[in-house]
């Protein structure tokens, strides 16, 4: 099924995404900030008219965007393959500048550890909904905390790691010299390695 279909639904059908993009807009640009990109699933049709769409809104979510430096946004990968070939090319984050490799996905990895959630909550009431629901997020929220110190360890490794060779090889850049004469002197330090390694 193509996710770009147009709908023919009246003009505020993404209210409630307008509403909830530029109230994280508003402190993002009180922070400073002014390069926005967003991904979205639908973004190829959420786009159209977006600028129109918060005009009629009432202040604060009228956001003027052209007072941006920045404002682009994308098809996550995973439901990229879902649009038309327009919108693959048009819309790929791959494919956008400063984004680098990111999926866009991060935000839905959760949802297939909360599936247990929907039992316990499905029978409830509100406030024991809310607690529920509460309590799974903020223990998702701490594994991630305590898990970091083992993402921040590897990341440290990998600095130190980079380090290290850096500093190799600028002691055999030195010993071995630059430019011309290390090309001619290159074949003979291999040699002497090959015959004597220093292990």
């Amino acid at each position: 099924m193509l996710h770009c279909i147009r709908l023919t639904c009246d003009f505020h059908r993404y209210i409630n995404s307008d509403a909830a993009l530029m109230f994280t807009l508003l402190a993002l640009i009180d922070a400073g900030i002014r390069r926005i990109f967003v991904t979205y699933d639908i973004f190829c049709q959420w786009i159209l008219n977006l600028q129109r769409r918060l005009a009629t809104y009432l202040p604060p979510l009228n956001i003027d965007l052209t007072l941006l430096d920045s404002f682009d946004g994308g098809v996550p990968k995973m439901h990229l393959l879902g649009h038309r070939g327009v919108c693959q090319v048009r819309f790929n984050i791959a494919l956008k500048d400063g984004v680098g490799l990111t999926h866009g996905e991060g935000v839905e990895t959760i949802w297939s550890h909360s599936t247990a959630v929907a039992t316990w909550s499905q029978e409830t009431g509100p406030s024991a909904r809310h607690q529920v629901l509460d309590d799974h997020w903020g223990a998702w929220n701490w594994r991630k905390v305590v898990n970091s110190r083992t993402f921040l360890f590897a990341y440290a490794s990998c600095q130190l790691i980079t380090q290290t060779q850096v500093s190799l090889s600028a002691r055999v850049s030195k010993r071995l010299g630059s430019g011309a004469r290390l090309s001619e002197r290159w074949p003979i330090h291999s040699m002497r390695w090959f015959q004597k390694p220093p292990f």
